[in-house]
């Protein structure tokens, strides 16, 4: 455990030290604020708008954490820093784990940044209100908000799949841009699919993470076909499900191959 919290508190300073995780907070907090100002959301139309800029924020999120996983170690095998630290009198798995815990938990700080700016960028703007159409209330702006706090936190769980997918990718790939692109292609390509073609089955990480932006935009476009499933626990526990397997079948994967290779010079 000692081993581990040393490992954590160098991935920490390492990570406070870099500058693409600073860009990458000032990328997600800008595309989830530009929308919002951008968009052409009505007078009290919040919520349309919100859901307009968490979709892209979903997006934003899994191709900067995918961004990040994929130079985690391979960026440290081209630097040198990855050797020095392995010949250090510390297990192998203190390195990955506390290299983990810090991906995750980033991705975690940029989703929660940008729904916190979308928030407050929305409430300055056109603000929340009842859902209506031709004069008749679809849905109160209470109802709106109640549909909007169980769907906002569920893209959560799944996004944090997307750094583990990544550091499983980085754990093989030494180049740094070979396993960027690699890991920008595992991550991206299923929401590129659904927006493209059709959603995907919802087994798949990525949908955990679309489809409560998707509800959200149909709520706020006063579209209720869904509002009795969202309103279900097994719609929040079905995502979490899938995305808990994603995401320990990642992190698995990425131990058995770290234990495997070969730290070269």
């Amino acid at each position: 455990m000692s081993s581990y919290r040393a490992s954590l508190a160098l991935q920490l300073a390492l990570l406070r030290a870099r500058l693409l995780p600073r860009f990458a907070l000032v990328i997600v907090i800008a595309s989830a604020i530009a929308p919002v100002l951008l968009g052409d959301a009505p007078e009290g139309g919040g919520y349309q708008a919100l859901a307009g800029a968490g979709s892209l924020l979903v997006a934003e999120v899994a191709g900067l954490a995918a961004v990040l996983g994929g130079v985690a170690v391979a960026g440290d095998v081209s630097n040198g820093a990855l050797r020095s630290v392995l010949l250090r009198p510390v297990p192998r798995g203190s390195y990955l784990g506390a290299l983990a815990t810090v991906l995750v938990g980033f991705t975690a700080l940029l989703y929660v940044a940008g729904i916190l700016a979308a928030l407050l960028a929305v409430s300055w703007t056109v603000g929340f209100g009842d859902v209506s159409h031709e004069g008749y209330t679809i849905l109160t702006a209470q109802e709106m908000s109640t549909f909007a706090w169980r769907l906002l936190p569920l893209p959560l769980a799944p996004l944090l799949c997307a750094p583990l997918i990544a550091l499983a990718v980085s754990v093989v790939i030494d180049d740094q841009g070979t396993a960027v692109l690699v890991s920008l292609t595992a991550v991206e390509g299923p929401f590129i699919v659904r927006q493209v073609v059709a959603p995907l089955p919802p087994e798949v990480f990525s949908e955990g993470a679309a489809r409560p932006m998707a509800a959200l935009a149909d709520l706020a476009r006063g579209v209720t076909l869904e509002a009795d499933t969202v309103a279900q626990a097994s719609y929040a526990g079905e995502i979490l499900q899938h995305a808990a397997i994603w995401g320990v079948a990642a992190f698995a994967l990425a131990w058995l191959l770290w234990q495997r290779r070969e730290v070269r010079a």
